[in-house]
């Protein structure tokens, strides 16, 4: 997602208050219009300021929605390393689905892009039926690791300390809860916090639909 031209926010690392741009590409298969598209700015994962807000039309595009047309909205942001967003949208009738609308990490605000330790994070489960954290690291950290009902309540804790080097890593929860039992059928938050040698620390969320 970051740094997408159809997907995502860009830049990903910024100073205070620089121009950030979030972009998201709707597209109905029916080439209908939508009747919003919104975007959803967390912070600590909180609504941030007066989130959701609609998103524009990005000009100089053709408008055929079969076949994708993006949106987008420009802000600027205060210093922050613990931001990260989703996009919501609907034809009238359903709610849209697909990666855009599960929460990614960013984007940074700081001195420089000073700050990041986590550039993406984002889940899947495998049909074994573990699911698979990958997580795209700035710099080292210790990492922990927890699963939150779709409610934010802690129902899972995944990881505790975790040394991840820069680079990617992948961290693998077996879906069960703090009881040991598996958790039931649905959607999890998994939330990631990141802290460095130096201190400095990094908030990340990602979205999972656990099947059975």
């Amino acid at each position: 997602m970051a740094g997408s031209r159809d997907d995502g926010v860009s830049p990903n690392s910024v100073d205070p208050y620089q121009y950030v741009d979030f972009r998201v590409k709707y597209i109905d298969a029916d080439g209908q219009p939508p009747a919003y598209i919104q975007l959803h700015l967390l912070k600590s994962d909180a609504e941030f300021g007066q989130s959701p807000h609609e998103m524009a039309l990005l000009p100089g595009q053709s408008l055929d929605y079969a076949a994708g047309v993006i949106y987008h909205l420009g802000m600027r942001l205060p210093a922050g390393s613990d931001y990260s967003y989703y996009f919501s949208a609907s034809d009238g009738y359903e709610p849209a689905s697909g990666e855009p609308t599960t929460p990614h990490a960013g984007p940074t605000v700081g001195t420089s892009g000073a700050g990041a330790l986590v550039a993406s994070v984002f889940a899947q489960q495998a049909p074994a039926g573990n699911v698979a954290i990958h997580l795209q690291m700035l710099t080292a950290g210790c990492v922990d690791v927890d699963a939150l009902n779709i409610t934010g309540r802690p129902v899972a804790r995944i990881a505790t300390g975790r040394l991840c080097e820069p680079g990617h890593s992948i961290l693998l929860w077996n879906t069960r809860g703090v009881t040991g039992t598996k958790l039931p059928a649905g959607r999890y938050l998994l939330r990631i916090r990141a802290t460095a040698d130096s201190g400095l620390q990094q908030q990340a969320m990602t979205l999972i639909t656990v099947r059975r």
